[in-house]
């Protein structure tokens, strides 16, 4: 479980402010702030796999997509709520 001094030890912080800093969407940046400590092994290697899958596809020139999108928060909110998306 993560505590105030392994919080502090490892500067996360600072690191989550950082990874904010260099996303390219409203939305990443909010989830880069909110990132947490993986409590599980299985929580750590699926995260490790999805960063490990998107180096490949950057490395193999094929970025994931992420420049023009639109935000995509109201919308979610509106379908997790029951809602219907507008075109």
């Amino acid at each position: 479980m993560e505590t105030d001094k392994t919080r502090s030890d490892l500067e996360l912080d600072r690191v989550l402010l950082a990874l904010a800093e260099r996303t390219q969407t409203p939305m990443g940046q909010t989830r880069a702030r909110e990132q947490d400590f993986s409590t599980s092994f299985d929580e750590v290697a699926a995260r490790r796999r999805r960063a490990i899958e998107a180096c490949n596809l950057h490395d193999a020139g094929e970025p994931l997509p992420v420049h023009g999108t639109a935000p995509l928060g109201d919308s979610l909110k509106r379908v997790g709520a029951g809602g219907a998306l507008g075109s």
